[in-house]
């Protein structure tokens, strides 16, 4: 009984941390980079932008402006010491629609 409670414990504990906020946007495109190499996996070395341009064709009517905006923000953040962005709701969104997804 005692090792079940423990098993339920540590399943709820380990939902709980994978939520990920659009507050924070480096754990958006972590995860986003995940969903797309389950997705993809003959695809683990283009980059995210590439791996993005797949997703496009199987999901068209997604604001993809939208997306490439924030990844453009991310990107100057992540490479060229711009501020970070405020958020990636629109990246959330889509890594989520895209998780529901099968290989």
């Amino acid at each position: 009984m005692v090792i079940y409670a423990l098993l339920g414990l540590g399943v709820l504990k380990a939902r709980r941390a994978s939520k990920v906020s659009a507050d924070d946007p480096p754990a958006v495109f972590r995860r986003l980079e995940r969903v797309l190499s389950r997705l993809y996996p003959e695809a683990r070395s283009d980059t995210l932008r590439e791996m993005l341009d797949r997703a496009r064709e199987s999901i068209p009517q997604f604001d993809w402006a939208a997306v490439m905006g924030e990844l453009d923000q991310y990107e100057a953040y992540k490479y060229g010491g711009k501020t970070m962005p405020s958020s990636a709701l629109e990246t959330l969104k889509l890594a989520s629609i895209l998780r529901e997804r099968k290989p």
